[in-house]
């Protein structure tokens, strides 16, 4: 299906999306990855603002829980159906989660400039819609 790439969690300031492949996803070591094209819009310009100052808290998902087993207090998610991911201001899902501007692209904490993603010698439209990558690691 089609999953959305949002800021903070509000659908009505979309950021990508995988049915147009202005998001585009893949499984990394350690957690998933995405890649948006940055759209010039007022939600794109204060994404790429609060990375560029350092205060974005991180990243997010939403997810439709379709497989899951619950012991006492402890409930473990065997399947779930991927619905967005969010680049949020404050308080991520998952804390250990960056978000950083360099050079037009957001690089999550391992990431670098060359790792897959170039940072130079985009066409211009790439240049102008502005594209950052995060990546959901865990621990």
């Amino acid at each position: 299906g089609d999953i959305l790439a949002l800021l903070d969690h509000d659908p009505t300031r979309v950021l990508g999306r995988t049915r147009s492949k202005t998001l585009t996803l893949s499984d990394e070591e350690g957690g998933l990855a995405f890649d948006i094209c940055v759209p010039e819009t007022s939600a794109g310009r204060d994404a790429l603002a609060l990375a560029e100052r350092g205060d974005l808290g991180g990243a997010s998902i939403g997810f439709f829980v379709e497989e899951e087993e619950r012991d006492g207090d402890v409930r473990v998610v065997n399947r779930a159906r991927l619905l967005e991911i969010s680049v949020v201001s404050a308080w991520p899902a998952y804390a250990e989660t960056s978000v950083e501007a360099r050079r037009g692209f957001f690089l999550s904490r391992g990431q670098t400039a060359g790792g897959g993603h170039a940072a130079g010698g985009a066409s211009p439209r790439l240049d102008a819609m502005r594209r950052f990558l995060e990546t959901i690691g865990r621990r």
